[in-house]
């Protein structure tokens, strides 16, 4: 999938947002850092709780006839489903394309080629040096990724070391090219 982001018209064009080039005051990138989370240890303590839950359980359910048989099995469905949901997650840096008008950040697009960022950056930086000049350069972004995904995966970093905080947006431009 390519995404592409286009000056020309005196604008910048990412997906269906413009930005006149005389209105932008910074252009620039953001990133975030690869992620390798594993999440062996809960596994294995939630492998332990269902261990648990089955053998007292289990003699629970002896001592009541099979009254407690459905409490029992409800109690371990669910710590199963908890434990499948834990899937190691290996995720690269991932880079965002920032342009300020007014004084108000917006991530316009998310990739996970910094080069391709940095290039494209430089490239609005000398469209906006020289507005009056007519340009008409189209950049195809070829790892993008969709805000809805940074947001997904990367806001958990929040947790623990290393953190970074929310992926968040101003709610405005289009976070959603791509992906």
């Amino acid at each position: 999938m390519v995404t592409q982001v286009h000056v020309k018209d005196g604008a910048v064009w990412a997906g269906g947002d413009a930005y006149p080039l005389r209105n932008i005051s910074h252009v620039g990138r953001r990133s975030l850092p690869p992620v390798q989370r594993n999440y062996q240890a809960q596994r294995e303590r939630l492998t332990k709780r269902i261990r648990n839950i089955a053998i007292w359980g289990g003699l629970l359910c002896l001592v009541t006839g099979g009254v407690a048989t459905p409490v029992v099995g409800w109690m371990l469905w669910e710590v199963n489903r908890q434990r499948s949901q834990l899937v190691d997650v290996d995720l690269p840096g991932l880079h965002a394309l920032i342009i300020s008008t007014a004084g108000t950040q917006q991530e316009t697009v998310w990739s996970a080629d910094a080069q391709q960022i940095d290039y494209i950056a430089r490239q609005i930086t000398e469209a906006i040096r020289r507005p009056d000049v007519i340009h008409n350069n189209t950049y195809n972004i070829h790892k993008p990724v969709n805000f809805q995904t940074v947001n997904k995966h990367y806001k958990f970093i929040q947790e623990g070391n290393g953190n970074i905080g929310f992926a968040s947006s101003s709610g405005t431009g289009n976070i959603t090219a791509g992906g």
